[in-house]
């Protein structure tokens, strides 16, 4: 387990379990303990804070049942709802101005947007690429470490590899890019400031707020990427490769914000409207049989 992993949960011990179920013994904590606990109106977080501090709980309690303190966990039957997040995606449109504009003001994180709505990678997955992981030859990249501020270069969120295909434009602006880079230089991509600090959010939500387009996030760029592909008919099981999901319900969400399940159902209400030279012969039909006051 990651050294930041453990003081995460260490910590949420602390704020949550510890207060209220101090020196109780843990073979006798029930589901209506960590209800009480999870639920308790004395913290005043949100629903998104309760359930992220529940998901803690229950693996807290889980490796307690792994190591044979507990047979059962009891924070499994809990439940906390929030309301679905609306992610926000670039239109195609939208992606032409972001770029166009990034590039001709030379943003510092152009280069890292780009490459973002080309491959769909994760921000760490970005800032982890070398240029030993671009395979010009066979057309792909292997996505096989991620990087973070608390613990460095890791595995993928997944501790999966994968290959991302590279598409025409990809190979293009790879190879221009591997024109600039110095000699020894490890990294795709240039090391910013604000992107090694946490700020690469803020950054491109600031830029887009500049230039007239949807606010985003930079993890939006991946569900930009995501949702173009679905829009554009490429398989479920596809993207859902390139992309590193491990679970095809993550993979579907994407695919209802495309509103690709959607699209052509309205035509089978097989409603026509009248057109206006219809409506004009019907009008006058009626006048003449007296059906309508002059």
């Amino acid at each position: 387990m990651m050294r930041s992993t453990l003081l995460n949960y260490e910590s949420k011990n602390r704020i949550w379990l510890a207060p209220k179920l101090k020196g109780k013994d843990l073979r006798s904590i029930s589901s209506g303990d960590i209800h009480d606990v999870i639920y308790d109106p004395a913290y005043d977080v949100s629903w998104y804070t309760r359930k992220a501090a529940l998901k803690i709980v229950k693996r807290i309690l889980q490796m307690a049942v792994e190591d044979g303190v507990l047979t059962t966990n009891p924070a499994l039957r809990v439940k906390v709802r929030v309301p679905q997040v609306k992610q926000a995606v670039l239109s195609a449109s939208e992606i032409e101005i972001l770029l166009r504009e990034a590039k001709a003001v030379r943003h510092r994180f152009y280069e890292v947007w780009a490459l973002a709505i080309l491959t769909g990678m994760r921000s760490g997955e970005l800032f982890a690429l070398t240029w030993q992981n671009v395979d010009f030859d066979g057309g792909k990249i292997l996505v096989s470490q991620s990087w973070s501020s608390k613990n460095g270069i890791g595995p993928t969120k997944t501790a999966k590899n994968r290959i991302v295909p590279m598409s025409q434009e990809l190979r293009k602006f790879l190879k221009e890019l591997s024109l600039t880079k110095q000699a020894g230089q490890l990294h795709v991509l240039p090391r910013l400031s604000e992107w090694e600090a946490g700020y690469q959010a803020q950054v491109l939500k600031d830029f887009c707020q500049g230039i007239g387009i949807t606010p985003i996030k930079f993890h939006d760029l991946r569900a930009t990427f995501i949702t173009q592909l679905l829009g554009k008919g490429v398989p479920l099981a596809a993207v859902m490769a390139i992309v590193g999901h491990a679970s095809l319900r993550t993979t579907q969400g994407y695919l209802r914000m495309a509103g690709i399940e959607l699209a052509g159902a309205t035509e089978k209400l097989g409603v026509i409207l009248p057109s206006n030279h219809e409506a004009a012969i019907i009008n006058m039909h009626d006048y003449r049989k007296g059906g309508i006051e002059a």
